[in-house]
């Protein structure tokens, strides 16, 4: 990451660098996904086994955040590093169907997709969005987003 990077920027490397991470298991990705899927499994990434694997990705989203530029303060603050670990989940889950040469299409996702969350996120600083920011700091809380 780049201190002082857009926070997009540093996104797409955290993101960029867990699918260069995962690339030799892409083989294996569906039969993990399966497994992850069932509620008593170990291996999903919401139980209690995978607590710390969980919150060490979820630190890695707070460094993204307060490496980059334009802190987010808040309750959405607190929650970004959680949603936007949240975010990788859903590109995992598109690397894992990518069937495309070397997952390009995910790569593609990435490169698409950090910018209109850096976006979303510079928007839910303005006064217009305090009612949606509310609603989905509320949300994330009510579905156990501080699990």
């Amino acid at each position: 990451m780049r201190p002082g990077a857009p926070l997009a920027e540093n996104l797409a490397l955290v993101l960029h660098a867990g699918l260069d991470t995962m690339a030799p298991f892409h083989s294996f990705g569906s039969t993990l996904v399966q497994s992850a899927l069932r509620t008593s499994s170990g291996v999903s990434p919401f139980a209690r086994d995978s607590a710390p694997a969980r919150e060490a990705a979820i630190s890695l989203m707070r460094e993204v955040t307060t490496t980059s530029r334009g802190k987010v303060g808040g309750r959405l603050g607190e929650q970004l590093p959680r949603l936007l670990w949240l975010a990788y989940l859903g590109v995992t889950l598109h690397w894992v169907v990518d069937d495309s040469p070397g997952q390009e299409r995910t790569r593609v996702l990435v490169e698409r997709v950090a910018p209109l969350l850096g976006k979303a996120i510079r928007l839910a600083g303005t006064p217009v969005a305090k009612g949606f920011v509310k609603d989905l700091t509320d949300l994330v809380d009510a579905v156990g987003g501080r699990a």
